[in-house]
């Protein structure tokens, strides 16, 4: 894992226009859109 985090990997400019900030972690932007699609549809399921 040390080849994609350290000091020279690149990391996004603006991370609301990217799905991944760096070479491996998702931006947060990434994790709102995932997490609302899929809360509604895991809570529909226990309705």
């Amino acid at each position: 894992m040390s080849f994609l985090c350290n000091k020279h990997s690149f990391t996004c400019p603006d991370v609301n226009t990217y799905v991944f900030w760096d070479a491996f972690h998702p931006t947060e932007r990434t994790n709102k859109i995932i997490s609302d699609s899929v809360i509604p549809t895991l809570l529909a399921e226990f309705h």
